[in-house]
């Protein structure tokens, strides 16, 4: 095993153990969304579903509907996935980064015709495309 992944399991271990203390004290949303985040960057998609729904169930918000259709749409739960990505449009028409993930997911299940019409649709609300490169 690399240094660098020891390194960033411990940390890993250390911040987790933060929030979750954090969290005893008190539930919010904001605390399990950042979870979630943590585990979803270090690739635990499933640890990282389970605080992402914690966090919705007290508060809905689009960016985190976008991250839980992004790790579904990781553990290759396509169509759990569009369900997040559209749940994430509803709260926010003009979120460009869910719209560009739904287009993956449809893209995934064969629906190629509303694949592109996602990808157009979200090329129209932003002004630099670079800003997809790391989705590409």
């Amino acid at each position: 095993m690399k240094i660098g992944t020891i390194m960033g399991e411990i940390f890993l271990k250390e911040t987790v153990d933060y929030y979750l203390q954090a969290l005893n004290v008190y539930q919010h949303p904001d605390a399990y969304y950042n979870l979630a985040n943590l585990y979803k960057d270090f690739g635990k998609f499933n640890e990282a579903i389970k605080y992402y729904n914690k966090s919705i169930e007290i508060k809905e918000d689009h960016e985190c509907f976008c991250n839980l259709g992004v790790c579904y749409y990781n553990i290759l739960d396509d169509i759990k996935a569009l369900e997040c990505f559209e749940k994430a449009l509803e709260l926010n028409p003009n979120d460009y980064i869910s719209l560009f993930n739904k287009g993956n997911a449809l893209h995934s299940l064969g629906r190629y015709e509303e694949t592109e019409e996602c990808y157009k649709m979200a090329e129209t609300l932003i002004d630099d495309m670079d800003m997809l490169e790391p989705y590409f």
